[in-house]
């Protein structure tokens, strides 16, 4: 986390957000899925790493800082538990805890993957940190480079940072 902190303080980088991920036990009603694949993340993620919020909202820096049961649900997920019905505001249980639909995305991968994407629940970190089982340590960093620089340049400037937050001498790998 202190590094993706620092990372949004380098010039020319306009989104960073962090993740956890791993699969997990899903249900609605009746509906059951076996496993979906359920990300812990900063409020931002969307943002940071592509995709389109279709309906309702983000969760809030409130919510995600309190550890608040609010998911945000893909268009896959939703068809699955939901077939026919819009999922904002309906109850989806993960792990067995309550949690409620507050946004319907498509992740970036379903945008150019003709819709192969796999179901998927995100939610506040702090959350995901107390509900589901994970292996910890895999946290992934997400980064958007702002319109004024290119990805190499944005690219040089994390490693560069990364390097100097880690103490790397330059003859030491990555």
């Amino acid at each position: 986390v202190a590094e993706a902190q620092r990372i949004r303080r380098i010039p020319g980088i306009e989104e960073v957000a962090w993740r956890e991920e791993a699969g997990g036990p899903v249900s609605a009603g009746t509906q059951s899925l076996g496993s979906a694949w359920l990300v812990g993340a900063t409020p931002n993620l969307i943002k940071a790493a592509g995709g389109n919020l279709i309906s309702g909202r983000n969760f809030t820096d409130i919510e995600a800082a309190a550890g608040a049961y609010v998911a945000i649900v893909n268009d896959k997920l939703a068809e699955r538990l939901y077939p026919g019905l819009d999922p904002l505001g309906r109850i989806v249980t993960i792990y067995g805890n309550p949690f409620t639909v507050v946004g319907l995305y498509a992740d970036a991968a379903s945008l150019f993957s003709g819709g192969d994407s796999n179901p998927i629940a995100l939610m506040p970190h702090a959350t995901f940190s107390k509900v589901v089982e994970y292996d910890r340590g895999g946290m992934i960093i997400m980064i958007k480079p702002a319109d004024s620089i290119s990805v190499a340049d944005a690219q040089d400037r994390v490693i560069t940072t990364m390097r100097v937050m880690r103490g790397l001498k330059p003859s030491q790998e990555n």
